[in-house]
């Protein structure tokens, strides 16, 4: 059997990673060694699946320490996730091609392209530093076409690029028939009123990704939006116009303290609004039992959508491109304006729209990543 490490650090890339590591361990073809850091960790446990935690590897973080690990590893093909402010996987893929181990990464959301192969952080760039194409692994796999597309613009070698679709999203859309009953599920485990509408708020963490210089260089970051969120909210109370209830769930980035809106939570009451942070409900049922969701640009935002939810992406003053893939292909709306958001707002809550058409994905993307890795292999490279 061929040796394949998979790596992963961030949610994103460890989402990716887990159902291409199930169906290479479905077979006898292939012999898949899972490996994690921080929060992929916790995305690897959590789906029940055998994992080690590369910061307990020999050498770890020492000069050479990936040339080491893949050394004594003997993989025959390397493949990781794209993590922005993580290393990790940018050593292994330097170390990869001096070794002559085949390597490809599985890039899982449209943004940050250069910055995801660059010898720079999010910090940098917020700080006026502009990222370059420095480290690459030998394919990089992408969601779609216009995944490729904007990625050459930008510089990279289509040779480089594989349209392979995103792992993550071949099995969403046979989820959505749960949405009822985990709704219920939420509702009385969270004590959620009778008929109230769920709106969860997804936090970026642009703050922690992007440092003090956040807003001059975004011009946004999570708490103006959540303000500009509660104002609109606050105006449509003020206004008292429809027989509705809601309830707001703020939903913390994991790489934040879960108590950062907390201030923000308790200095807005309202008598048809009540206002909860959730930091524990798995995403994904989170999502499901939500009738819509809001954010700036968050991978739940997207997946909401797959499962036919309301989506609300709220980039009041952004200085930007839109970071958000579908307002930036125009499938849904992005409101960068605090009070335009309070019309589509009020029409959700009063039950005039349900949520936005269905978004499906082309199927496939494992079995197309796996393809790509068995060709790695034969070649090589």
């Amino acid at each position: 059997m061929s040796r394949v490490i998979l790596f992963a650090v961030d949610p994103g890339g460890a989402n990716c990673i887990v159902p291409v590591f199930r169906a290479l361990s479905s077979g006898n073809e292939f012999d898949p060694v899972l490996y994690g850091k921080g929060l992929a960790c916790r995305i690897f446990q959590s789906e029940g699946l055998p994992f080690r935690d590369i910061e307990f590897e020999p050498g770890y973080g020492r000069p050479g320490w990936a040339e080491g690990f893949l050394g004594s590893a003997l993989p025959r093909a390397l493949v990781t996730g794209t993590s922005i402010d993580d290393f990790r996987e940018r050593d292994l893929w330097r170390a990869a091609s001096g070794l002559g181990v085949p390597s490809a990464a599985i890039l899982d959301y449209w943004v940050s392209y250069t910055l995801r192969f660059s010898s720079i952080t999010s910090s940098d760039v917020g700080s006026g530093l502009k990222p370059s194409i420095d480290i690459l692994p030998d394919h990089i796999c992408v969601p779609d076409g216009y995944a490729k597309q904007e990625m050459v613009k930008e510089g990279f070698d289509p040779d480089r690029l594989a349209v392979t679709g995103q792992p993550h999203f071949d099995a969403l859309s046979t989820l959505a028939s749960g949405s009822h009953e985990a709704a219920s599920r939420y509702r009385s485990g969270h004590d959620i009123a009778e008929g109230a509408r769920i709106i969860t708020y997804v936090s970026d963490a642009l703050a922690q990704a992007f440092g003090p210089d956040t807003l001059s260089h975004w011009g946004l970051d999570d708490m103006t939006v959540l303000q500009a969120l509660f104002g609109s909210l606050g105006r449509l109370c003020s206004g008292r116009t429809g027989d509705w209830r809601a309830h707001l769930v703020i939903r913390p980035h994991p790489r934040e303290p879960a108590d950062t809106y907390d201030d923000l939570i308790s200095s807005n009451k309202w008598d048809r609004i009540d206002v909860s942070r959730d930091s524990e409900t798995p995403a994904r049922d989170l999502i499901l039992a939500s009738d819509a969701v809001a954010g700036i640009s968050s991978i739940m935002l997207l997946e909401a959508a797959v499962f036919g939810k309301a989506v609300f992406s709220i980039q009041p003053g952004i200085r930007q491109p839109d970071p958000f893939i579908l307002s930036r292909t125009g499938r849904v709306r992005a409101f960068t304006s605090p009070d335009g958001l309070d019309g589509p707002l009020e029409e959700f809550l009063s039950g005039k729209v349900r949520g936005n058409a269905d978004l499906s994905f082309a199927g496939g993307a494992t079995d197309k990543v796996t393809a790509l890795i068995r060709e790695m292999i034969v070649a090589g490279k």
